[in-house]
């Protein structure tokens, strides 16, 4: 296995072969104690995965599915003005036997920072679109909600007036 490593204090990137067992216990060696737990949790992860649940499964492959269909209509509608990057956040998790999670992507649609997401609460799906922009004069920040879910969508737009910083 060929593995790469980054290396802050150079900026740069190193090339190394395959970690030994006996580099592995160097390193942990040099832990401190308090970041050993840690350690153990994701070498105990690697050992004994956690079992596939269809239900994670299904989220995570509507959360691909959304994002390959945003970036697709982003790509298709792009105006003038418009930077996409197709970067975003997402996670996916359990709680209490029901999955849940968001997925969102950001970009910027001429002078406004547009986040949108799907999020899966308890089975149901919501999209969230969020965009923040300036008024003309810039005095009031303009954040924009639309929340869409089983074919209902509810839209606001509220503005905050905006302190002008003296320097």
């Amino acid at each position: 296995m060929i593995m790469w490593f980054y290396h802050a204090s150079s900026s740069r990137y190193s090339f190394s072969t395959m970690t030994t067992r006996a580099e592995l216990k160097a390193l942990i060696d040099r832990m401190p104690d308090d970041k050993l737990s840690h350690v153990h949790q994701m070498l105990e992860f690697n050992l004994n995965p956690p079992k596939p649940r269809p239900e994670m499964e299904h989220m995570q492959q509507r959360s691909m599915e959304y994002r390959q269909r945003v970036l697709r209509k982003f790509q298709e509608n792009r105006k003038p003005g418009t930077l996409g990057t197709g970067g975003g956040t997402g996670f996916a998790s359990m709680h209490e036997g029901t999955p849940f999670g968001r997925q969102g992507f950001h970009y910027w649609d001429e002078k406004a920072l547009v986040h949108q997401s799907l999020q899966s609460f308890d089975g149901q799906e919501i999209e969230v679109m969020e965009r923040l922009s300036f008024s003309p004069d810039r005095s009031t920040l303009i954040c924009a909600l639309e929340i869409s879910s089983g074919g209902h969508t509810v839209r606001h737009e509220d503005g905050f007036p905006i302190s002008q910083v003296k320097g």
